[in-house]
């Protein structure tokens, strides 16, 4: 599933849920904005973490193909 179907399918449940909440439960639209932003948070957190730990893996990758002597040069000047 790509992203534009996820926000689609995401905004479709919002316009239900807020159909809901203005006409038949008023109490349901805060409960269902909660949910969403707290999905909406979760889901950007999981990718926040799947992107650093590609950047981590191919950083990693690409130090060990260095020469070790360069790698702690480099590391020593950084500091």
């Amino acid at each position: 599933m790509n992203w534009v179907m996820l926000w689609n399918v995401m905004s479709i449940w919002e316009a239900f849920l807020d159909f809901l909440g203005s006409y038949i439960l008023p109490d349901i639209r805060f409960m269902h904005q909660l949910c969403f932003y707290f999905v909406l948070i979760w889901m950007s957190g999981c990718i926040g973490l799947i992107a650093s730990s590609i950047l981590l893996l191919i950083d990693f990758g690409q130090e060990a193909e260095e020469d070790p002597e360069q790698l702690l040069r480099r590391r020593f000047l950084a500091i």
